[in-house]
């Protein structure tokens, strides 16, 4: 599918025999390991073959998922009754070429866990917790933006964070890598927006240009989402 992620639902408390790897109550902490040790490679085939996971694949060009139950996971993924709505994660991955030249910077927020990296570098880690997930820093001046920006969008109530800037070239590849974890379970939800320097506002970053039936669709899926629209 041209101009699209595609995305593999992992369920990181057992093997891919189905055999239940949680040794552990504290599902934070279980969860945060595996995930710190992920970020630093983003190495698919260590998840193939250590955890279980989805057989149908999902494929998005965008990502915006208001806060929603956790069972939205697996059963978007066709593992309802397979997979228990926690310790899952959804790795997206892919290529695009940009519509333009430019500077461009990623914001958003996710519940649990919402990495991004472009061409082999993380540019945000918009987790829930800070410095838990991943190596990424954040840099003195995405922080005083946030501070003094802080916008909380799609139903998840935390500010949204600013990640760090990278170069775009029109047409030139780009590869794309997008974790979204949900851990002890509840409520999730995710969201990546992107910035062009010198470009007031902020909208919904894309893979691919958005149809009719693109914007149709976001608009009908929270009251945040026009806003992001162009």
């Amino acid at each position: 599918m041209e101009g699209t992620l595609e995305g593999t639902l992992y369920d990181l408390k057992r093997s891919p025999s189905g055999k239940d790897l949680l040794k552990e109550e504290n599902k934070e902490r279980y969860g945060s390991e595996i995930i710190k040790r992920f970020s630093n490679s983003f190495n698919r085939s260590d998840l193939d073959a250590k955890y279980m996971k989805s057989d149908t694949l999902l494929y998005g060009a965008y990502f915006v998922i208001p806060n929603t139950s956790a069972a939205a996971a697996p059963r978007a993924f066709k593992a309802e009754g397979t997979m228990e709505p926690n310790l899952l994660c959804a790795v997206y991955s892919g290529s695009y070429r940009p519509q333009k030249n430019g500077r461009f910077r990623l914001a958003g927020r996710g519940d649990d866990v919402l990495l991004v990296r472009i061409n082999g570098r993380m540019v945000l880690d918009g987790s829930w917790y800070k410095n838990t997930y991943s190596r990424w820093k954040q840099s003195q001046a995405g922080e005083r933006h946030d501070k003094d920006n802080p916008q909380k969008y799609f139903g998840i109530n935390k500010p949204m964070l600013t990640g760090s800037w990278f170069d775009l070239r029109q047409d030139a590849e780009i590869q794309v890598e997008i974790l979204i974890s949900e851990v002890p379970g509840g409520l999730f939800g995710a969201y990546i927006l992107i910035e062009e320097e010198g470009v007031p506002g902020k909208q919904i970053f894309t893979t691919r240009p958005l149809s009719d039936k693109d914007k149709a669709f976001l608009r009908k899926s929270h009251s945040d989402a026009p806003q992001f629209i162009k």
